[in-house]
């Protein structure tokens, strides 16, 4: 059966199945670019974060390494409680190995290089 300028009801059918099937992929392949892009900033500030993170246990191990003795002066005993306050923030599993680090620290007055690798986990 032709409709008019030489086109079968084949050929119209033909061409809207060809159309549905372009914007369902097209709609298919916007809605994959927007998940792959939120993924993409879901890792960097993921990785941000780590760096963050990182950032603050290399300080708080300095805040700790430069407190050596027993005995701390008011800015020792200031920059120690900063650093416990900052391992707090960070994690119970940070708390319980600062611990054992200072129950170290005080009994022996070292803690050795080991023992500092806490701040990393």
């Amino acid at each position: 059966m032709s409709i008019g300028y030489g086109l079968s009801l084949k050929d119209i059918a033909t061409v809207i199945v060809a159309l549905v099937g372009w914007l369902v992929v097209h709609r298919l392949t916007i809605s994959r670019d927007i998940f792959s892009s939120k993924r993409s900033q879901e890792s960097m500030l993921e990785q941000e974060r780590r760096n963050l993170r990182a950032k603050y246990l290399i300080d708080v191990y300095r805040s700790l390494e430069l407190t050596p003795k027993p005995n701390l002066d008011k800015e020792e005993g200031n920059r120690f409680k900063q650093a416990v306050i900052d391992i707090q923030f960070l994690g119970k599993n940070q708390v319980e190995l600062l611990k054992e680090y200072v129950t170290v620290k005080v009994s022996t007055g070292d803690t050795g290089k080991s023992k500092c690798v806490f701040l990393f986990t």
